[in-house]
């Protein structure tokens, strides 16, 4: 279990790993519904949404 999270310290560390590929947005959490109509016109299929 413990070797999965330091595996991915190690990618994300070295820079090589793009996470604009993964994350297609950063909402505020009332700002749901955006982050869901990015999704259905195609952005990448994980939001991050942050409380206010």
């Amino acid at each position: 279990m413990y070797q999965t999270g330091k595996k991915c310290e190690e990618i994300l560390a070295t820079g090589n790993f793009r996470m604009d590929k993964i994350v297609g947005g950063i909402y505020k959490l009332e700002e749901y519904e955006k982050a869901f109509e990015a999704l259905k016109n195609g952005a990448p299929g994980k939001m991050l949404l942050i409380p206010a």
